[in-house]
């Protein structure tokens, strides 16, 4: 590679992978089969795999998928926030679809709690702020029962390009599925390879010296410590071991 081509690796969303024999025999042991993503199925024109983060509340995405129309929540005009019990417009509008908000000024979980009030069966949460891979949602409510995502600032806006936000209209003309590829590992490429973690904007400290925050079960050499790490570090817990056989150790 030249160093101009390293410099866009760094930058490149889930593109760059790790190689090494030890952590690529490894991963089948230590990841789980199904990477989050969100499925546009139409129109046509936006139609596509989106990179999704998911929730750390509600059920686990699945396969095939909740497959419904997206609604946008409209708030004066403009993609709402949902942090408030839903109107009757948008309660007609949400109801056995997936909510469409925007993150900021509340909780995930009590966005969803008032989406799924409104009777929504998934909320897609686009980001406020540029950047990519978009990060899970984090928090906690056991009451929360339907799934939910985040997607980046730049796909909620391809998103909405396709959408009607007509207050009170049953029908956006956007299907999409929430849902896992059960044929690729959480957190590794097609052909198995663990992803490194490579956000746009770079994060010094963090970017390319850490696996992706799409790896799951969650590891240790992840950018941000996750509560539900052990002490081991070989599989079929963690990869540090393999890592280090990697790179010589």
């Amino acid at each position: 590679m030249t160093n101009a081509e390293r410099k866009a690796s760094a930058v490149n969303p889930r593109q760059l992978v790790w190689i090494g024999a030890n952590v690529t025999a490894g991963a089948p042991f230590v990841l789980v089969p199904g990477t989050p993503q969100l499925v546009v199925r139409a129109p046509s024109a936006i139609a596509g795999t989106y990179l999704a983060g998911a929730a750390s509340f509600g059920p686990r995405l699945e396969a095939p998928g909740l497959n419904r129309q997206v609604m946008p929540v409209v708030e004066g005009g403009n993609l709402g926030l949902a942090c408030n019990a839903l109107d009757d417009d948008n309660t007609r509008a949400v109801k056995n679809r997936i909510a469409f908000v925007l993150r900021g000024a509340c909780t995930f979980v009590v966005k969803a709690a008032n989406v799924q009030a409104a009777g929504a069966v998934g909320m897609i949460v686009v980001d406020n702020v540029a950047g990519s891979p978009p990060a899970d949602l984090g928090g906690t409510d056991p009451t929360i029962t339907i799934p939910a995502v985040r997607i980046t600032l730049n796909d909620g806006i391809t998103l909405l390009s396709g959408m009607n936000l007509t207050p009170g209209n049953r029908s956006s003309g956007v299907v999409a599925v929430l849902g896992v590829d059960p044929t690729q590992l959480a957190g590794a490429d097609r052909a198995g390879r663990v992803m490194l973690y490579t956000p746009n904007p770079f994060q010094p400290g963090s970017s390319v010296s850490h696996w992706d925050t799409s790896a799951f079960h969650n590891l240790l050499m992840e950018p941000a410590i996750n509560a539900d790490l052990t002490q081991f570090v070989v599989p079929p817990y963690d990869l540090t071991f393999p890592f280090f056989k990697d790179i010589g150790w």
